[in-house]
């Protein structure tokens, strides 16, 4: 877990010095998804939030998803 964590801040970084003003507006956000799902997996808990496989790939994620964690 503490590998994942440097390579993250890396990729973060790199990011912000390449993308500027512009690395917080983006409105699709797989990369953070996917960390968020790294981290429900590192706790226990299934990164799958929605009910059912069309929620999953059509509704944004959200706060309220991770409500009861």
């Amino acid at each position: 877990m503490e590998k994942s964590v440097v390579e993250w801040v890396g990729w973060a970084h790199d990011m912000r010095r390449c993308s500027g003003n512009y690395f917080r507006k983006s409105c699709i956000s797989t990369i953070t998804t996917w960390y968020n799902d790294q981290l429900c997996r590192d706790m226990g808990y299934n990164p799958r939030r929605k009910k059912g496989i069309v929620a999953e790939w059509i509704e944004p994620y959200g706060a309220a998803d991770y409500a009861d964690i």
